[in-house]
């Protein structure tokens, strides 16, 4: 019997709410019985870098930048399909190690491509080892089980764990793909995870209380430049 997952078709917001309401799908995990997935915009140009990054070795013009609750390297959302998973505790999918849960998203993203006639496979090597972390660019130094298409990569995501459950943070370069419309891609993506993780989803119903943990968050942390520049 299929399990049942959220799905949440958010608009686009600044980076820092959009970096906010993921940590705050994160905290607000185990209230929730069945994962979450959301798939977003963006209202400006924007960068987020990963948790440890160097906020000072980003090149910032014209971009909208912002730290990442994940980990992992920079990432550019001038031109990408943005999602996030939130799994509760006690879900099977925290049971599996870091490599096999980054594995089972990206895989269901090539099923989810080839549905739609595109060519995909996942990386069998971590190309990284010899990057600067600190600095790394997510879309230029693929790591083990990235989404590749072509001679590009594709996909790539980044994970965070706490006691509230998993949260994975993906973004799709559409600059790797041929042109698609991105409800087309949406649909793929959650056909793809149907899949993989033998579910059915029922849409999001966001309730009034977590605007204000997003508020907060945004006010507190994403949206403050001294908890942005803290490394």
């Amino acid at each position: 019997m299929s399990e049942t997952w959220y799905t949440w078709h958010d608009g686009s917001r600044a980076a820092a709410e959009n970096m906010a309401v993921d940590d705050a799908l994160l905290r607000t995990a185990s209230s929730r019985a069945w994962p979450l997935l959301r798939f977003y915009g963006w209202t400006r140009p924007s960068l987020t870098i990963g948790y440890f990054q160097r906020y000072a070795a980003v090149a910032r013009d014209g971009f909208e930048v912002v730290r990442r609750p994940t980990g992992g390297g920079v990432v550019n959302h001038l031109n990408d399909l943005t999602c996030t998973i939130a799994v509760p505790r006690g879900h099977w999918y925290l049971d599996v190690d870091r490599f096999e849960s980054y594995r089972l998203v990206n895989q269901a993203i090539v099923d989810g491509l080839e549905f739609l006639g595109i060519p995909a496979s996942l990386t069998a090597e971590d190309t990284t080892r010899t990057e600067d972390r600190e600095t790394m660019q997510c879309f230029t130094a693929p790591t083990r089980y990235d989404v590749i298409s072509g001679d590009c990569k594709a996909a790539g995501g980044a994970q965070r764990r706490t006691a509230d459950g998993l949260l994975y943070q993906g973004s799709i370069s559409l600059d790797a793909l041929p042109p698609l419309d991105r409800p087309a891609l949406i649909s793929a993506v959650e056909q793809g995870l149907a899949k993989i993780f033998d579910c059915c989803f029922r849409p999001f119903e966001n309730p009034a209380a977590f605007q204000a943990i997003v508020d907060e968050l945004t006010a507190s942390r994403y949206g403050n430049d001294a908890w942005n520049r803290r490394r």
